[in-house]
C-alpha cells in the first residue's frame, strides 16, 4: 500500500512539472558515450522520472527476492500460531463443555506440536488439570513437572504453575506441601486474592486456626468472599482455640476479636469457662454481661446462672432485674430473677417471679424452681406437684399407653384406702419427714 502511495506521488510530481514547463523553451543535452543529444527540458524531466521510477522497482524486486526466507518464516510461524491458538480454544471449549477426556488430548497435542515455550507451558498446564479431574495420576504429574521445568524461564507463568500445583496438592489433603508452596507466592504477590482464597483453604484444612482467622479477615475486608462464610469461620476457629484446654494463649485471641464477635454465644460462654478455670470470676461475669447485653440469647443467660461465686449472687440479681426493666415480660428473665432469689432467699420475689414465668412458658426448670421454693416453705404438696409437673415434661416412658392403672398407695397426694389398711399410711410420713430432711440439707436456711 506505502509503495502504490510512494508511486502516486511520483507520477503527480512529474505531471506537475510537465504541466509547469510545458511553455519553457529550455533545451537538455544527454551525452552517452561520444554520442550527444539534444532534448527539450520537458522530455529530459520525464527520462529522469522514468529513470528514477525503474531504477526504485529493480531495488524493491532485489531487497523483496532477499527478504523471501525472512518472509517465508514469519508465514509459517503465523500458520503455527494459528493452528496453537485453535487447539487451545477447542481444549478449553471441550473443558468448558465437561468432555474433559477430549480437552486433554488437545493440550497434549498442543504442547508436543507448539514450538513456543510459553504455550507448551500453557499446554501442559491445562492438559495437568484435564489429567488430575480425570484422575489420571501418571500424565498428571509428568505435564505439571514439565511446566514448572520450562515455565523457570517465565516468573509469570511460573507462579501460574506453581499455583496449580498447590491447587492439585490441596486436592490430596497435602496441606503442609501447599502452604510452603502458597506463602512463597503470597510472600511476592501479597495482594492476590486467589492465592489468599487458597491459603485460606489450606490453613483450614491443616488446622491452623490462627490463620484462618486472619485470611478469613483480609478477604472480608477486601469484600472477596462471602460475609457469612467468613463470620462463621472466625467464629468457629477462635471458639475451637478459646474452649481448647491445651491451648494456652487463647486470651490474646479472644481479645483480637471485634465486640461483636466476643457477644457470639459461643466464645462468650467459651471465654467465660475459661476465666471461671482460673477462678477470674470478675472478667466472667463481664464477659457473659456484654455479650447478653448485645445480644439476648437464653444459652449465654443460663451460663450466667450457672456461674459458682457466691459473692457475686446478689450482683447478679441486680443485673438480671435491670434487664427485666427493658423487658419485663421475657419468661427466661423472670425464671432467672426468680432462680437468683431464691438463692437470696427471697421467698415472696422469688415466688412472683417464677410464677409469672410459667404463666408466660412451660418450662420444666421453673417446675423445678418452684418445687424448691415450696418445699423451703414447708408446703410439700405445692412441691411434689411442680416436681412431677417438671419431671412429666422433660421424660417420656416408651409404651406408657400400654402401662398397668397406677397404684397410688403410697402417693402422698392420694392416701390409701384407710378401709385396707390396719393402721395409718407409716410410708406416707416416713416419705414426707425423708423428702423435707433431704432439701433441708440442699438449702440455706430460711432468713428470719
Amino acid at each position: 500500500m506505502k509503495t502504490v502511495i510512494k508511486l502516486l506521488l511520483l507520477i503527480a510530481i512529474a505531471v506537475f512539472a510537465a504541466v509547469s514547463l510545458q511553455d519553457t523553451s529550455g533545451y537538455v543535452s544527454l551525452v552517452i558515450n561520444d554520442e550527444r543529444r539534444t532534448v527539450s527540458l520537458i522530455v529530459g524531466v520525464l527520462i529522469l522520472v522514468l529513470a528514477f521510477f525503474v531504477a526504485y522497482l529493480i531495488l524493491r524486486l532485489i531487497s523483496h527476492l532477499l527478504n523471501a526466507p525472512k518472509r517465508f518464516d514469519e508465514w509459517r510461524e503465523k500458520r503455527r500460531t494459528r493452528r496453537d491458538l485453535g487447539l487451545l480454544e477447542r481444549g478449553w471449549m471441550g473443558w468448558l463443555e465437561g468432555r474433559v477426556d477430549v480437552a486433554e488430548k488437545d493440550f497434549n497435542k498442543l504442547h508436543s506440536k507448539t514450538h513456543s515455550e510459553q504455550r507448551q507451558v500453557l499446554a501442559s498446564l491445562a492438559a495437568a488439570k484435564a489429567a488430575h479431574q480425570v484422575n489420571d495420576e501418571l500424565k498428571r504429574d509428568e505435564m505439571l513437572a514439565l511446566s514448572l521445568e520450562k515455565a523457570v524461564s517465565y516468573p509469570e507463568l511460573y507462579d501460574a504453575a506453581a499455583t496449580v500445583k498447590a491447587e492439585i496438592l490441596l486436592d490430596q489433603r497435602k496441606s503442609d506441601e501447599a502452604i510452603q508452596i502458597l506463602e512463597k507466592l503470597n510472600e511476592a504477590h501479597p495482594n492476590q486474592i486467589h492465592i489468599r482464597k487458597l491459603l485460606l483453604r489450606a490453613y483450614k484444612q491443616a488446622g491452623r486456626l490462627r490463620e484462618v482467622i486472619k485470611e478469613a479477615r483480609y478477604l472480608l475486608k477486601k469484600k472477596k468472599i462471602d460475609v457469612n462464610y467468613a463470620e462463621n469461620l472466625i467464629e468457629t476457629s477462635a471458639n475451637t482455640i478459646i474452649a481448647s484446654p491445651s491451648e494456652m494463649l487463647w486470651e490474646s485471641v479472644y481479645e483480637q476479636l471485634s465486640s461483636e464477635e466476643q457477644s457470639s454465644p459461643a466464645i462468650a460462654i467459651s471465654a467465660s469457662r475459661r476465666y471461671a478455670d482460673r477462678n477470674d470470676y470478675k472478667q466472667v461475669m463481664k464477659v457473659l454481661e456484654k455479650a447478653y447485653e448485645t445480644e439476648y440469647n437464653p444459652l449465654i443467660l443460663d451460663e450466667y446462672l450457672s456461674v459458682e461465686a457466691k459473692e457475686y449472687q446478689a450482683q447478679r440479681l441486680s443485673k438480671v432485674q435491670k434487664w427485666l426493666e427493658n423487658d419485663p415480660e421475657n419468661p427466661d428473665l423472670l425464671r432467672a430473677a426468680g432462680h437468683l432469689c431464691l438463692l437470696e432467699q427471697l421467698w415472696g420475689q422469688a415466688e412472683r417471679y417464677l410464677t409469672k414465668s410459667l404463666a408466660k412458658k412451660a418450662d420444666p426448670r421453673t417446675h423445678a424452681l418452684l418445687g424448691t421454693l415450696y418445699d423451703r416453705l414447708s408446703k410439700p404438696e405445692e412441691a411434689l406437684k411442680h416436681w412431677r409437673q417438671g419431671s412429666s415434661a422433660v421424660i417420656v416412658l416408651p409404651g406408657s399407653a400400654a402401662l398397668p392403672s397406677a397404684d397410688t398407695t403410697n402417693d402422698p397426694l392420694n392416701p390409701p384406702d384407710m378401709k385396707n389398711l390396719d393402721g395409718p399410711d407409716d410410708h406416707f410420713i416416713s416419705s414426707r419427714s425423708k423428702l423435707q430432711t433431704i432439701n433441708k440439707d440442699e438449702m440455706p436456711e430460711d432468713k428470719a
